[in-house]
């Protein structure tokens, strides 16, 4: 036996040391931890997004019932008003009293 690797021996540890772990490292320039990162970006992004549908939602919902109310104090007034109002025999019994 030689004490020298055979030339199999030393193509075997090339392959090996500059194979497919190396490419995947070129073709996937993000690390892990970047990836984790850009995920919780995206994630942070999508929850921002939902709080803002949820706050637009509920503005949406607390201006319908302002005009709601507006409405229901407009007939109210507008009800009053024509209790004000009086019929010209109303206004000559009251000038009899």
């Amino acid at each position: 036996m030689s004490a020298k690797p055979s030339e199999s021996h030393d193509e075997i540890k090339k392959v090996s040391s500059n194979g497919p772990v190396l490419e995947q490292a070129k073709l996937n320039p993000l690390s892990k931890n970047s990836e984790g990162i850009r995920t919780s970006r995206v994630l942070m992004q999508g929850v921002e997004a939902f709080k803002d549908a949820a706050e637009e939602k509920k503005e949406i919902k607390l201006r319908t019932q302002e005009d709601l109310l507006n409405r229901v104090e407009q007939v109210a007034l507008s009800f009053e008003k024509r209790k004000a109002k009086k019929t010209s025999s109303e206004l000559c019994e009251e000038l009899e009293k």
